[in-house]
C-alpha cells in the first residue's frame, strides 16, 4: 500500500512539474525532439528578455549549423550577448569560434 501511495505521489509531482514548465524548459524540450522551428522561436523570445541561456543556445546553433545556417559572425554575436549576461561557457565558446 505504501509503495502504491509513493508511486501515485511521484506521478502527481511529475505531471505538475511538466505542466508548470517554463519557456526555457519548453525550448530545451523542443530542441531535444529536433523541433527546430519551435526551439528557435522560443529561444529568440527568451533572448529578447535577456536570458543568457537563450543567447548561448542560439550561438551554438549558428556555430554548428543546427536549426540555422552556419554563420560564425552570428554565433559570435549570440555568444557575446550570452557572455555579457554572465554565461561563462559562452566566453569559452567565443574563444573556439572558427576552430572546428
Amino acid at each position: 500500500m505504501r509503495v502504491l501511495a509513493v508511486i501515485l505521489i511521484g506521478l502527481q509531482l511529475g505531471f505538475a512539474s511538466a505542466a508548470g514548465a517554463g519557456p526555457l524548459e519548453e525550448a530545451t524540450a523542443a530542441e531535444r525532439r529536433d523541433d527546430c522551428q519551435t526551439a528557435v522561436k522560443l529561444y529568440q523570445e527568451l533572448a529578447t528578455q535577456g536570458v543568457a541561456r537563450a543567447f548561448s543556445r542560439l550561438g551554438y546553433f549558428s556555430s554548428i549549423g543546427y536549426c540555422a545556417k552556419r554563420d560564425w559572425r552570428e554565433a559570435a554575436n549570440w555568444y557575446s550577448k550570452a557572455a555579457d549576461a554572465g554565461d561563462q561557457e559562452a566566453v569559452a565558446s567565443l574563444s573556439h569560434i572558427g576552430r572546428n
